[in-house]
C-alpha cells in the first residue's frame, strides 16, 4: 500500500490541475463540445429530411473526423476528473480508454435495447431494422467485450508486473490482487467483473444465432450494461468504504442520471421522424446484408 507521505507528495504536484476553479472551466468546455456536436449532427439531419441535400452528409462527414479526436480528449480527460480523481495520487494512462471502450459497449447495448423496444411498439418496422442491422449491432457489442476486456487487462497486468507501491494501492484497496492478506470483499467483485463482463458474454456473443435472435440478444444487451454498471461501481465506491455497500445514493444515482438521461432521449426522439427521411444511403443501409 502507498504510504501517506508519498499519497501527499502525488497529490500536491497535481494541485494545479485538480482544484475546483480549473475544474469548473474543463467542464464547461467539455459539455460545450458535446452539446455544439451532438446539436450539429442532430440539425443536419433533421435540415436533411426537409430539403434532402446530399452535400449535407459529405459536410458531416468531414465534420466527423475532427469531432472524434475531440471527443476522444474530452472524453478521457472527463474520466479522469470524475473517476480517477477520486484517488488523487493514482494515475493511470489507459485509464481513458479504460472509460472509452466501457462507454461504447454499454452504447451499443442501449441501442439494441431501444431498436427492439421500437419495433415491438410498432414505432419502426422489419424492413428499417431487421436481422442483418441486429446482427451488426451484436457484433459491434462483442467487439467492445473483447476491446474492454484488453484494456481492462492491460492496465491491471502492466500495473501489476511493475508493482510499484504509487500505483498498485488502487488495485489493492478493489481487492484485485494476487497477495492472499490484500483479499477484501471487493475482490469477489473483481473475479465476478473478469467471469460476468468478460468470460460469460465473450462465449455467448459468439454465436451468430445468438446476434439475429432478437430475444437472446435483448438479454444479453441487458446484462452487459448490468455489468457495466457493475464496472462503474467498483471504480467508485471503493474510495468511500472498504467494505461492499450498496444502497440510497447508488440507487438514487441510477434512477435519477437514468431517468433524466431517458426523459430526455424521449422528448429530443419525439421531435422529429426517428428514422432519416432522404438521406442518400438510406437504402443501402436498408439493403444491408452480413457476410
Amino acid at each position: 500500500m502507498i504510504d501517506a507521505h508519498t499519497e501527499a507528495i502525488y497529490t500536491k504536484k497535481k494541485a494545479a490541475y485538480l482544484n475546483a476553479p480549473f475544474f469548473i472551466v474543463r467542464w464547461i468546455v467539455f459539455f460545450a463540445v458535446w452539446i455544439g456536436l451532438s446539436f450539429t449532427f442532430w440539425k443536419k439531419s433533421v435540415q436533411q429530411d426537409i430539403t434532402g441535400d446530399p452535400m449535407l452528409t459529405r459536410k458531416l462527414e468531414c465534420l466527423a473526423a475532427p469531432a472524434i479526436v475531440l471527443f476522444a480528449i474530452t472524453v478521457t480527460f472527463a474520466s479522469f476528473d470524475l473517476l480517477m480523481s477520486l484517488s488523487p495520487a493514482w494515475f493511470s494512462t489507459i485509464f481513458g480508454v479504460y472509460y472509452f471502450s466501457g462507454g461504447m459497449l454499454s452504447t451499443f447495448a442501449t441501442l439494441i435495447l431501444v431498436l427492439c423496444y421500437l419495433k415491438r411498439q410498432g414505432i419502426i418496422d422489419d424492413k428499417t431494422v431487421n436481422k442483418e442491422h441486429l446482427q451488426d449491432h451484436g457484433k459491434f457489442m462483442f467487439g467492445f467485450v473483447v476491446f474492454w476486456s484488453y484494456i481492462a487487462f492491460s492496465q491491471y497486468m502492466l500495473i501489476w508486473y511493475a508493482s510499484l507501491p504509487e500505483t498498485t494501492f488502487w488495485f489493492v484497496a478493489r481487492g484485485a490482487t494476487t497477495v492472499p492478506a490484500d483479499f477484501n470483499t471487493w475482490s469477489y467483485v473483481s473475479i465476478g467483473l473478469v467471469i460476468g463482463h468478460f468470460l460469460i458474454p465473450f462465449l455467448a456473443l459468439m454465436s451468430r444465432h445468438v446476434k439475429r435472435t432478437q430475444a437472446l440478444l435483448v438479454f444479453w444487451s441487458g446484462y452487459l450494461l448490468v455489468f457495466h454498471w457493475i464496472d462503474l461501481w467498483w471504480i467508485v465506491m471503493p474510495e468511500m468504504s472498504t467494505e461492499i455497500k450498496f444502497g440510497i445514493v447508488e440507487l438514487s444515482c441510477l434512477l435519477g442520471l437514468g431517468g433524466l438521461y431517458v426523459a430526455t432521449v424521449v422528448w429530443v426522439g419525439s421531435l422529429n421522424a426517428i428514422v432519416p427521411q432522404k438521406d442518400p444511403r438510406l437504402s443501402e443501409a436498408l439493403t444491408f446484408k452480413n457476410m
